[in-house]
């Protein structure tokens, strides 16, 4: 994978836009993405930056930052649909 040759590399996916809390009054929403990516585009820096698609995922990536049980546990809970790792952070 490249990443380009400018100083910032933004890294988009749709896939992104389907991480959201069922009430979707969560921070952490599509709309938080999509007012990000159109404020870049109105300021004119989209064409400052280079963009990429996240890819396929690197399921052994998160076990090189984090312990081992902490992954397992984040990852039991996204086969079970919506539930919140604690009080502020979801999983979907």
């Amino acid at each position: 994978m490249s990443w380009g040759n400018s100083l910032v590399t933004v890294i988009y996916d749709e896939r992104f836009l389907k991480h959201y809390s069922e009430s979707y009054a969560h921070p952490e929403s599509p709309s938080r993405l999509i007012t990000a990516i159109n404020a870049l585009n109105e300021l004119g820096l989209m064409k400052k930056v280079t963009v990429t698609d996240a890819g396929e995922p690197l399921y052994n990536l998160p076990y090189e930052v984090h312990d081992r049980n902490y992954v397992e546990f984040i990852r039991s809970l996204s086969f079970r649909g919506f539930s919140y790792a604690d009080g502020d952070t979801y999983v979907n």
